[in-house]
């Protein structure tokens, strides 16, 4: 079985307050764009759950999130011979802000729940995989959502208007972790207009919502080098431009592919740089086309 995971962009977001548990609690306006790593799973014999990636960066034990994920899914409704191999090509990069291991986390329990016929519903999956991650019941429904609390809240929003993304990744990424204890020390940063931006998406206005892009992740400098990086999106012609969750990847929102194209080749001897369109999905399963 072949799913694709797709990632995800933070268009707008906002931390709140802290639980006393320590979890940031969030407001956040999330995108599926169809950027995916594609997993190939198939059932081999015994218990095993033996994972491959063409990322040589990217841990392949009981470290890895499709690992968890498979591991948990199996636990939890008492799988019998649930050994697989799971392949996962890489092409979302890692400590990005995209949510490429919560993708995959999530792609995972969509094609084990078929693969194994385990009569799990959508609520079900998605509460299970919030165990393992805040991003995976949004990468698992995709497409665009409001999301609160930590992150497992989603409210549905209409789809994002058409339009070309260029996403841009400088050489090394930025570990969640450590962005949320360099903005606990922080004050004063600005923080983004959610209300504004809902609003317009709901009237499908591309240019007012693109105007709202923001994330305090940017704004407090957490990630010094993620200003001119958007300074150099906007030159571009982009009508608006942010950093995506925690970092490090930035992201630019243009009317057509053209300025896209241009804006990526501006930007590519100094990034890693990727063209993409807004998705409706999460993860999708089988042959995928336009509509994934």
């Amino acid at each position: 079985m072949e799913i694709y995971c797709n990632a995800k962009l933070n268009l707008s977001f906002d931390i709140t307050g802290t639980r006393e548990d320590g979890y940031h609690l969030v407001d956040t306006v999330m995108q599926s764009v169809d950027l995916h790593d594609t997993l190939t799973v198939i059932r081999t014999q015994g218990e095993d759950i033996e994972i491959t990636s063409n990322d040589p960066s990217l841990p392949v034990d009981e470290r890895n999130l499709v690992h968890k994920a498979a591991k948990l899914l199996a636990e939890t409704y008492g799988v019998k011979h649930r050994g697989i191999s799971v392949n996962i090509k890489k092409r979302i990069p890692v400590e990005a802000g995209l949510g490429g291991g919560s993708a995959d986390a999530a792609g995972a329990l969509r094609a084990l729940r078929l693969l194994w016929e385990l009569d799990v519903g959508d609520d079900e999956l998605a509460a299970l995989g919030l165990e393992l991650g805040a991003d995976i019941p949004f990468c698992l429904r995709g497409g665009t959502a409001r999301a609160s609390g930590i992150g497992e809240v989603l409210t549905p929003l209409p789809p994002f208007p058409a339009c070309f993304f260029v996403i841009a990744m400088p050489e090394s990424g930025f570990s969640t972790a450590a962005a949320y204890r360099l903005i606990d020390e922080k004050s004063g940063y600005g923080h983004p207009s959610t209300e504004k931006l809902v609003a317009a998406i709901m009237s499908g206005d591309f240019d007012a919502a693109a105007k709202q892009f923001c994330s305090v992740f940017e704004t407090s400098r957490v990630y010094g080098e993620s200003r001119a990086m958007v300074e150099k999106m906007l030159m571009a012609n982009a009508a608006g431009a942010s950093m995506t969750g925690s970092g490090a990847a930035v992201f630019a929102a243009f009317h057509n592919e053209g300025d896209a194209t241009e804006c990526a080749a501006y930007l590519k001897d100094d990034y890693r740089v990727f063209l993409a369109k807004p998705a409706k999905h999460g993860v999708f399963v089988g042959p995928c086309d336009n509509s994934c």
